[in-house]
């Protein structure tokens, strides 16, 4: 119980944050979240900023899916250009990593769900090192990365 009353200050930091910056965000509710925003209209992207319960890091991420013209063009794919594909995907992933001591953690998970490929990326950090201008900053990481992924995908996946 005390554990939950501790997050409360951070949602609604997050929810000011959000609001002096006019970022629209929308609540969701999830029974395994503390609380969870997912904002659109400002970055274009569904950037989802979350804490899970019984954990002491907040959770900046997107998810993305190819388009079904980039996603037919990988399933035509031989064996050998998949390969090729996934090393150029891996070299490219190392030149998006963040340095550790700046306290944010990234991660990234391919997805493949009913034939659609996609990715998730995400931030964490701990909640209690954050304030306005690095849950900006995270922000800003979050939507430069997507629209580097989806260029680089875009490029690729192209030839």
């Amino acid at each position: 119980m005390n554990h939950v009353l501790k997050e409360i200050p951070l949602k609604n930091c997050i929810e000011k944050w959000l609001i002096k910056e006019n970022i629209p965000y929308n609540t969701i509710n999830e029974s395994n979240h503390l609380f969870h925003f997912v904002l659109k209209e400002s970055f274009n992207l569904p950037i989802e900023i979350f804490q899970e319960q019984n954990e002491f890091d907040l959770i900046v991420g997107i998810m993305t899916f190819l388009s079904d013209e980039l996603n037919f063009r990988l399933y035509k794919f031989t064996q050998s250009e998949k390969e090729d594909f996934k090393i150029k995907v891996d070299e490219f992933i190392s030149t998006i990593r963040v340095d550790y001591r700046i306290g944010f953690r990234v991660g990234y998970e391919m997805l493949n769900e009913k034939g659609h490929y996609g990715a998730k990326y995400f931030v964490k950090t701990m909640m209690n090192g954050c304030d306005k201008e690095k849950l900006l900053k995270i922000l800003e990481l979050v939507k430069n990365t997507c629209l580097k992924s989806e260029e680089f995908l875009n490029t690729t996946l192209k030839k």
